[in-house]
């Protein structure tokens, strides 16, 4: 394939994605969307689309997600995940870019 260079329209073309952690209701299919959402290989084909499709930002979305990235510690409890669980979350860290736009 050759190179070439294209200006599009829109220089943001985004994926809104929302991630099960805290969802509205509750129910079996929560799991399954859960254990999906920490499936590094989901992620990777994921990204692969985004780029195929020439999508440049992912902007993830969540009920309440200031607990999900942090453990206070003056409110330990103030998130539901375990110290294992929050070592999970930190592995995403290094995706994320300081600030895209």
């Amino acid at each position: 394939m050759p190179n070439k260079t294209e200006n599009p329209k829109l220089e943001y073309r985004i994926v809104k994605f929302n991630v099960p952690w805290s969802p509205y209701r509750d129910s079996p299919a929560t799991k399954l969307h859960i254990e999906t959402c920490r499936d590094l290989r989901y992620w990777e084909k994921f990204l692969d689309m985004m780029a195929e499709n020439r999508l440049n930002v992912l902007s993830l979305w969540n009920n309440h997600p200031f607990p999900y990235l942090i453990r206070s510690t003056n409110f330990p409890l103030a998130t539901s995940f375990n110290e294992t669980e929050m070592k999970g979350v930190r592995m995403y860290a290094g995706l994320l870019p300081k600030r895209p736009f």
